[in-house]
């Protein structure tokens, strides 16, 4: 989980670096002045989650996956498409918003292909299911909710999904005990449900916020609920590395 302030940006890679993905990429709006951008030292976010890949010795992304169109989620996708080597795009399910459709116009242009409507995709090892197939009526709740596992660990990853999401989900009992939860809407109140985290016990929780955000994630609400976790965030924690072994697992912290 790399640390981009108050947003989501995620990279997966398989068994052997054989495939990286990028599960959302940040996005910083330039008028806005917390804590959690000061310590960027005006370097663009875009060109840091760049260095960051390069750093692992990463050339190109196999898929870049945008849960959903806000631009906390996918507003460095644009610099990241202009300046890193990007094979596939998944977008979430529903209506492109504005910010969307110029990101496609840059893939057309580029002749990138993306896709909508993935059940599923597999890669290395490693099989990534797609939970929410319903349409709500607004971006957030139409988040791609990931379950991805690798070497028995499984990883759900919520996006922005709230409660109600939530509730759809367990109704149609496709969720069950989870080791890694990425919170959905960082922490919000609105989401990560005390009957949710009832049904997936999770043992690990992560949460991407920024420092002393102006939204208050998060919720005090979600961090009770989810006091059988141990809990990461990367306002304390920085960027979260999980290191997935055939029979152990490796958890190392990079605080800002």
């Amino acid at each position: 989980m790399i640390d981009v302030g108050q947003g989501d940006s995620a990279l997966f890679l398989t068994p052997f670096k054989k495939e990286a993905v990028l599960i959302d990429t940040g996005g910083k709006i330039s008028y806005t002045k917390e804590e959690w951008e000061k310590r960027k030292n005006q370097v663009p976010l875009g060109k840091s989650i760049q260095t960051f890949i390069n750093s692992l010795g990463i050339a190109k992304l196999d898929f870049l996956i945008l849960t959903h169109g806000d631009y906390d989620h996918m507003g460095e996708a644009k610099y990241l498409i202009e300046n890193l080597k990007i094979e596939r795009v998944l977008f979430n399910n529903g209506e492109y918003n504005d910010l969307e459709q110029d990101l496609i116009e840059i893939l057309k242009k580029k002749k990138i292909p993306f896709f909508q409507n993935l059940n599923e995709l597999s890669l290395f090892q490693t099989q990534v299911l797609f939970l929410n197939e319903k349409l709500y009526n607004n971006e957030n709740d139409n988040s791609l909710v990931l379950n991805i596992e690798v070497y028995n660990q499984k990883f759900l990853f919520m996006g922005d999904a709230s409660s109600a999401v939530e509730k759809d989900l367990l109704s149609k009992q496709k969720l069950f005990k989870v080791d890694f939860l990425k919170c959905g809407h960082h922490g919000s109140k609105t989401s990560t449900s005390k009957s949710f985290v009832e049904r997936i016990t999770p043992s690990y929780a992560v949460l991407s916020v920024g420092k002393n955000n102006s939204y208050g994630h998060p919720a005090n609400e979600a961090l009770k609920n989810l006091s059988s976790s141990i809990i990461y965030r990367t306002d304390l924690d920085g960027t979260i590395e999980i290191k997935i072994q055939k029979h152990h697992t490796f958890i190392n912290t990079y605080p800002p």
